[in-house]
């Protein structure tokens, strides 16, 4: 009794020792944590009185920045409470779940308990009675973690819907759409926010979601269970303490990493529209010989910026997370270990010196550990979810300042504001205060009224920069009077038809037009009363019979489904009844995502089964097909003229839409509306078209009009300029941006006016009049040289040739559809880690401008591995300690050391902050070699997509419309994807092997063979159950990428979208798409379940009774005896404890393991698609077209020529041109005619080497130009436009480079674009705010500084106006340019010497003198 109380005054001694050290330890860190925060504190003063400096030199600047922030903030908080009041019961149901889950988990932490007071006890019986009910509860809670999951993961997908139909709700209402991407460009790449931010934000919220509400509910659970059992509370308010300090901590040095990723998603979306953009107009730079080289600057400037963020936000994050990672994680952890291990040193939880108390209390302990380091990590969660959560505030501002935008009042149906009211309190300043004005109903502005005519009153249109197109406008335009309008290129002729449909504001005045008669729609464009053709054709992705009705849908118009014959004669009267005959030519191009399409031809047999027998009607009722690739420009425009002829509108603007067919066939067209009794406002350049109107009203570009009655010779006029006062004339120029120069435009332009109204009125023609005779009359002004004519079929008149050796330059349409092999992979790990060299050699060049650093680590990708497998290793000896260390916890605890625990705690506080640099490393190194692949990938592409037009066949033969989406946001999942992989293949190997070895030396022979034999049955089982996910992943990317390019293809057809009023049209084909893809995410959660539920039980939950089966035998065959002696029970207990995180670190790595296989599916989902570009450019690099380059520079020669058309999925091509011979020497110019879509377009394309000759030799010269049918305007500065594709460096020894430039705007009339904008202005996007006319006359202009020998003209002056189109052939001529012009107006046949006509598209042609006639 003596030596007992003995001992109990030794260690309450040593108690109190240890309280001291414990206090005095506890004040210095208290101390040393003190003067942390005043350093932090001090620091951030600092940094705050720097930040202030600068905000004082831009307080402008930065007052607008503080208010966007402020709305961005509002608009993140109400899209938080959007999302959260829509899915209440959502949330309650993940909180019943998370509830159970916690109060399972809490069951299992007492099993455990129990069955290592069992196996310390070595009680079979009850070890395998607690061992059953284990495995059930860990079935059990495998099902609820892996219905969670998928419970979270449906949330998302919900939250995006939810979101995404809520900004295409607004976004396509009150013609948003146009507004952001031509009108109010203050948010960039809305499409990306749509498409982009918007899914991240959700993935990124409902993850936050799902982690909050378990770790609420693990808090209020777990902290009352450590409250009750330890019957005090102030093991719960030291981690909530700590959890706040560190919190805190980690908020003051964490950088503004909100701001980073908002600049990430910029310059990726920068990027990306780069990408785009080329993708679009690739037809357009293919034709200039180093067009691509100016893009692929473009882009790969943008590439460098991108990386070169992400590489420093890397940076930021790494030294950011090693300070996290140490205070939340791994000092925690030490911290946790202290609140475990404490109590049992002292108190009621103390053991009995007795072998059976020291069992309970390591049952009692297990069960303290699960509810420690669960309410820890609990509370860890929400301590750092305020650094989570500022990552995603980039997205959610971003989508905020879209819903400003479109939610503001200034857009909500772009009504039009301004005007000289009598209730208007002031006049606007300028443009942007009229799309801010808050107008009240009382108001009397500019509105557009119900009228029976459409009526323009003191009428000013401007531009959204400000500059003034027509002034003080008074107009009536009644029904039976048609109306041509004229006017130099920008004038304002179709800006005036822009205010009419809404899409811009009225600067002042009043507007009045017809509404629609049913007052339940909303009067958005011109598409019902009044009905808009626009001079850019828009056919949009769908079946023929929707492009006849649209903007209306197939919902709500079946005219055309119930009588087939109104849609055979309405084809039939704009000459396209083949697009029914002759449908396969056109199906190759059929849209592979049926989504947009109505129904099913299924579903049309059972509603009709009479109409079964017409196939031709199913194909044009079913059948999608991406129109605007598969249609030349005139026949886009006569499918335009249907359109108009199906509606029968009352009026009817035609805004320069017939420029490509011939004049005939415009004739006959205006002769059809006349007789449909539609009164007709055209725009045009062609004097032909006068006789057919009764006014002209013409505008002068400066701001002034005057209007001509063609009956009475009346004209009415602006007022001049003698009239105006001086105050008048200095407004004009400053809103025009012009000087003396207006004056001489003024005069062109009444030159050209005086000339179009010396036509008289045209008779009408009987309505009975045949519709063909106009063509029928054309002639020829020369002498027949050569012609092949070919001999229709009696069978069938419109059967195409087939051409067989073809068949190799396009791809199989079910390539894409086999299934993922292992190929793809090998093939691009192989690229990534063999192809670098020629990346780097190609970079080389674009490096002369700008200093580009190397993304990845310097050095081999065998550095850079090695230093990532040093990590892994590093980690593994680590996790090797910290077994140990567990181990020794208990050993010291049976002993009751304090002494020892606590030096062993410093132990471990020195470990955690090796980790934490060790982890962070690992991380960053990851992410790094991520975008090291990701940069080396990129470039391998481009290298490939750069090369002998591949960027051009990739779109227009291979037909992938994605490339873009492809080479971008595919090769930026798949890097990350893959370098995560790395870690997760070398850590776990490393793991299973140095682990297996540990346990082998503890348990021997049948430990090991357990494990393995358990590792062997998981993988088996897991890959037998698996489904396939790769598939089901490449499907999902195709959904995605179809999603994304709809939303491109509505913003670079915005403005004729809004013209019609199609908004709600194209919001539900984008809508369908999104549906479609929601439907197959949300289809494959099931199955993605079933994979969840395996995976987890096989690698998580079952281990754990493998475990415990171990230790009972390694309990069992345990050699010492531990019935009396404390030391050899301290002993066992730190092996088995040693041992079960060895097992547990075993089974992690075996899981890690068998993870890799569900890793490589989704990764092989994304590679084929990747690949399948690869594939598309071999097959580009294996093309070669053969042809002969002429050394002399002075002829183009054919010599037996099979012109063909490339197109994917037919058996055979179509022959344009057979056999065609022509010799084209200099000083011979030659026009090529014929009707829509006999191949005149085809035969530029065999010129410029696009296409391949499948027979026949093409010799042609160096110096050859092309001006494309659709203009090309790059990103730059007006000096940049016409140099194209030449860049400043390459003429940096050209002098006078300026006046010669000068000059030639002089010649082609676009000196004040000069006096505008300069020569050096790089931020105006000329694409969009030049007129189609002006823009063609700036590609004349390039051509013209080229000056080649032979320039070739695809129909690139018909929308000039006459006088200036003769000026500019003339120029040319003088220039001694020999021109291969195609065209449709027959004015320019005096400055050629010969005509090719290609006669039907089907192989003939005719080959015309002209020189005898000319003379």
């Amino acid at each position: 009794e003596e030596r007992e109380r003995e001992r109990e005054r030794e260690r309450e001694v040593m108690g109190m020792g240890v309280v001291r050290t414990r206090r005095k330890v506890l004040a210095g860190a208290l101390g040393c944590t003190a003067l942390g925060f005043a350093a932090l504190y001090v620091h951030q003063q600092h940094a705050l009185e720097k930040k202030k400096k600068k905000k004082n030199k831009r307080e402008d600047s930065s007052s607008k920045g503080s208010k966007g922030k402020t709305r961005s903030s509002k608009s993140s908080k109400k899209i938080l409470a959007l999302l959260l009041r829509g899915s209440v019961p959502s949330l309650a149901a993940l909180s019943a779940l998370a509830c159970a889950r916690t109060a399972l988990a809490n069951r299992l932490s007492t099993l455990q308990g129990g069955l290592f007071k069992t196996a310390f006890l070595r009680q079979k019986v009850a070890f395998a009675r607690l061992l059953g009910e284990n495995f059930v509860g860990c079935l059990i809670l495998s099902y609820i973690q892996s219905h969670f999951s998928k419970m979270i993961q449906g949330l998302e997908m919900e939250w995006r819907s939810s979101l995404t139909g809520g900004l295409h709700n607004k976004y396509f209402g009150g013609m948003n759409y146009y507004k952001c991407s031509h009108v109010d460009k203050s948010v960039a790449n809305p499409e990306q926010r749509i498409c982009e931010d918007v899914p991240k934000y959700c993935s990124g919220m409902a993850q936050c979601t799902g982690e909050v509400i378990c770790s609420l509910v693990d808090v209020l659970f777990y902290s009352q269970r450590l409250s009750s059992y330890t019957r005090t509370h102030r093991y719960t308010m030291a981690m909530v303490m700590y959890i706040f300090g560190a919190g805190t901590l980690t908020k003051v040095v964490s950088p503004n990493f909100a701001k980073m990723y908002k600049k990430k998603q910029f310059l990726e979306g920068s990027y990306r529209m780069a990408q785009s953009r080329l993708r679009s107009n690739s037809e357009s730079v293919a034709f200039y010989n180093e067009g691509i080289q100016v893009e692929a600057k473009t882009i790969e400037y943008r590439l460098i910026d991108m990386l070169q963020h992400n590489s420093k936000l890397l940076f930021k994050t790494w030294k950011f997370s090693m300070v996290q990672d140490f205070v939340l994680k791994y000092f925690g952890a030490t911290f946790a270990v202290i609140l475990i291990i404490g109590p049992f040193f002292e108190g009621h939880l103390r053991p009995k010196d007795n072998m059976v108390g020291r069992a309970q209390m390591l049952s009692n302990m297990r069960y303290h550990t699960g509810v420690v380091i669960s309410l820890f990590t609990a509370l860890g969660v929400l301590g750092s979810m305020p650094s989570k959560t500022s990552k995603l505030k980039a997205y959610a501002q971003r989508i905020g300042e879209l819903q400003d935008l479109i939610s503001s009042p200034s857009s909500s149906a772009l009504k039009l504001k301004g005007g000289e009211s009598k209730n208007a309190q002031k006049p606007f300043k300028d443009y942007k205060d009229a799309l801010t004005y808050d107008v009240s109903e009382k108001e009397e502005i500019g509105t557009m009224q119900k009228s029976n005519s459409i009526v323009f009153e003191n009428a000013t249109v401007s531009t959204p920069a400000g500059h003034v197109l027509i002034r003080d406008l008074n107009l009536v335009i009644e029904e039976g009077t048609n109306l041509l309008v004229t006017g130099p290129n920008g004038a304002g002729k179709s800006s005036l038809f822009r205010v009419l449909g809404g899409l811009w504001h009225l600067e002042s005045g009043h507007v009045y037009k017809p509404t629609r008669s049913d007052s339940g729609e909303k009067d958005e464009g011109l598409a019902s009363d009044i009905f808009y053709v626009p001079q850019k054709p828009y056919v949009s992705v769908g079946s023929l019979i929707e492009q006849l009705i649209y903007p209306s849908t197939l919902e709500k118009d079946r005219q055309l489904l119930d009588n087939p014959t109104m849609l055979t004669d309405l084809l039939e009267q704009v000459d396209l009844l083949y697009l029914l005959t002759d449908f396969g030519r056109y199906t190759s191009n059929a849209d592979d995502d049926t989504s947009v399409s109505s129904k099913t031809s299924s579903e049309r047999d059972v509603e009709d089964p009479s109409l079964k027998k017409d196939t031709s009607y199913f194909d044009a009722s079913t059948t999608v097909v991406n129109w605007s690739e598969v249609l030349s420009l005139g026949e886009q425009q006569r499918l335009g003229m249907a359109r108009l002829f199906y509606h029968k509108p009352r009026f009817a603007i035609l805004d320069e839409c017939t420029s490509g067919v011939t004049n005939d066939m415009e004739e006959r067209f205006c002769e059809i509306v006349e007789r449909m009794g539609c009164t007709c406002i055209t725009i045009s350049h062609r004097p032909a078209l006068v006789a057919f109107h009764d006014k002209v009203l013409h505008l002068d570009g400066e701001g002034g009009w005057s209007l001509r009655d063609l009956e009475h010779q009346k004209e009415d006029s602006s007022s001049s300029e003698d009239e105006k006062d001086e105050k008048d004339e200095k407004d004009e120029e400053e809103d025009a941006g012009v000087d003396d120069g207006s004056d001489y435009r003024k005069m062109a332009s009444a030159e050209v006016f005086e000339g179009m109204i010396k036509k008289k009125k045209k008779p009408k023609k009987p309505s009975n009049s045949k519709s063909h005779e106009a063509e029928q009359s054309t002639q020829h002004l020369g002498d027949l040289i050569d012609e092949h004519i070919l001999k229709q079929s009696s069978k069938s008149s419109n059967s195409l040739p087939s051409v067989p050796n073809m068949e190799k330059l396009v791809k199989s349409d079910e390539s894409g559809k086999g299934s993922v092999s292992a190929t793809s992979m090998l093939n691009l790990v192989g690229c990534l880690l063999f192809a670098r060299e020629k990346g780097e050699k190609r970079k080389g060049k674009v490096s002369k401008k700008k200093t580009m650093k190397r993304i990845v680590t310097q050095g081999s990708d065998a550095v850079h591995l090695s230093a990532l497998a040093a990590c892994v290793v590093l980690r593994t000896a680590i996790s090797d300690r910290i077994a140990n260390l567990n181990g020794q916890t208990v050993y010291y605890v049976i002993n009751q050391d304090r002494r020892g625990f606590y030096k062993l705690m410093l132990t471990s506080a020195f470990q955690g902050l090796s980790n934490a640099v060790i982890a962070s490393s690992l991380k960053y190194l990851t992410d790094h070699l991520a975008l090291g692949w990701r940069e080396r990938l990129t470039n391998h592409l481009l290298e490939k997509y750069f090369k002998k037009d591949s960027f051009y066949r990739s779109v227009h033969i291979q037909h992938l419309r994605d490339v873009d989406q492809r080479i971008t946001r595919d090769v930026e999942r798949w890097c990350d994807d893959l370098a995560a992989v790395v870690p997760c293949a070398i850590k776990p190997v490393l793991d299973a092997a140095w682990f297996s070895w540990r346990c082998y030396r503890l348990t021997g022979v049948k430990g090991i063979s357990l494990l393995y034999l358990y590792m062997v049955f998981g993988y088996t089982t897991l890959k037998a159950i698996s489904p396939d996910l790769g598939m089901a992943s490449k499907i999902e990317h195709d959904y995605e990428s179809a999603f994304r390019q709809s939303h491109i293809a509505l913003r670079e057809r915005a403005e004729s979208v809004a013209f019609f009023g199609g908004g709600y049209r194209e919001k539900q084909n984008i809508h369908k798409r999104f549906l479609s893809l929601k439907k197959h995410v949300m289809g494959s959660l099931s199955m993605r379940f079933n994979h969840d539920f395996y995976e987890n039980f096989l690698t998580n939950q079952l281990p754990h009774n493998v475990t415990w089966i171990i230790s009972m035998l390694f309990s069992i065959q345990y050699p010492i005896d531990i019935g009396t002696d404390v030391n050899n029970q301290a002993a066992m207990v730190k092996e088995m404890r040693y041992l079960a995180t060895v097992i547990t670190q075993t089974f992690t790595s075996f899981g890690d393991i068998l993870g890799l296989h569900k890793r490589y599916t989704e990764l092989a989902g994304g590679a084929a698609r990747i690949e399948e570009v690869f594939e598309q450019m071999r097959e580009s690099e294996s093309l070669v077209i053969d042809f002969e380059t002429d050394k002399s520079g002075t002829k183009i020669k054919l010599k037996h020529c099979d012109v063909e058309t490339p197109s994917a999925g037919l058996t055979g091509s179509s022959c344009l041109a057979q056999d065609l011979s022509i010799t084209v020497r200099k000083g011979s110019s030659l026009l090529i005619s014929g009707p829509n879509g006999s191949g005149k377009s085809s035969l530029m394309r065999v010129l410029a080497r696009l296409w391949p000759l499948s027979g026949g030799t093409l010799t042609v010269p160096r110096e050859l130009f092309f001006v494309t049918q659709k203009p090309y305007l790059t990103i730059g500065s007006l000096r940049e436009q016409i140099i194209y594709p030449k860049s400043l460096s390459d003429l940096a020894h050209v002098e006078g480079l300026d006046e010669k430039l000068y000059g030639l705007l002089s010649e082609v009339r676009l000196t004040y674009l000069l006096e505008r904008w300069g020569w050096d202005n790089p931020d105006i996007d000329f694409a969009n705010v030049l007129s189609l006319g002006e823009q063609q006359r700036l590609c004349m202009c390039r051509g013209f500084f080229h000056k080649p020998t032979f320039l070739v003209l695809d129909e690139c002056t018909n929308a000039v106006s006459v006088d200036v189109e003769e000026n500019l052939y003339q120029f040319a001529q003088d220039l001694g340019i020999t021109m291969l012009t195609i065209t449709q107006r027959s004015a320019l046949i005096e400055y050629h010497k010969q005509e090719l006509k290609l006669l039907d598209g089907r192989g003939s042609w005719q080959h015309y003198n002209l020189i005898e006639e000319l003379n």
